[in-house]
């Protein structure tokens, strides 16, 4: 693929599109990141997000735990920008 979802949920379903019913043969899905854009950020806000969700439907999710990733994304998008 050339641009990642967003949400956990979006890869997800790719995941599954790709494995359909009937699939015989094996897949292999590959994401392309180049080293120093905003993909990098987005590969590590996907993992961010699905961690946060796994903890979530799992009962082990931490007070605040959204607010300090939120937090984090931002200062990591903003740090790429050049003004």
């Amino acid at each position: 693929f050339v641009e990642q979802p967003w949400t956990p949920a979006d890869v997800s379903q790719t995941y599954s599109r790709l494995h359909r019913i009937g699939q015989q043969g094996s897949v292999t899905a590959t994401y392309m990141l180049t080293a120093g854009t905003v993909d990098e950020d987005i590969y590590d806000l996907l993992a961010e997000k699905r961690s946060v969700v796994d903890q979530a439907t799992e009962g082990e999710l931490e007070d605040g735990a959204p607010e300090s990733m939120a937090s984090r994304i931002v200062g990591s998008l903003l740090s790429n920008v050049t003004i």
